[in-house]
């Protein structure tokens, strides 16, 4: 496994987007996909538990929308969220879809 730094990742996201025209969209739902994956595989079947940690940036909409395979699945999933800055739009468009759900979101902040 490769771990990237944020600089690094946020250069290979925009030529993703930018030069091979993949929509934001697509890159969070897949890593929103394999999240799951690795969440359902560490924590046995549903309705085991799991804790989502997320911030208000776009891997924040990624965990949200992990957050919300997990709970259609069966999971027992518990958000919270780093409210300290304003939420990328698709962030915030996962956050209104797991509130639908019904999902168990808690708000942190610093301030």
């Amino acid at each position: 496994m490769e771990i990237l730094l944020g600089s690094t990742l946020r250069e290979v996201e925009r030529v993703a987007v930018e030069e091979y025209a993949i929509p934001i969209s697509a890159l969070m739902q897949n890593a929103a996909q394999a999240l799951y994956e690795v969440c359902s595989e560490k924590a046995g079947a549903p309705p085991a538990k799991i804790l989502i940690l997320a911030g208000s940036g776009n891997n924040g909409g990624d965990a949200l929308a992990a957050a919300k395979i997990l709970i259609s699945n069966g999971y027992n999933v518990s958000v919270l969220l780093a409210a300290d800055s304003r939420p990328t739009q698709l962030c915030a468009a996962h956050r209104i879809a797991l509130q639908e759900l019904g999902a168990d979101i808690s708000e942190i902040s610093s301030k």
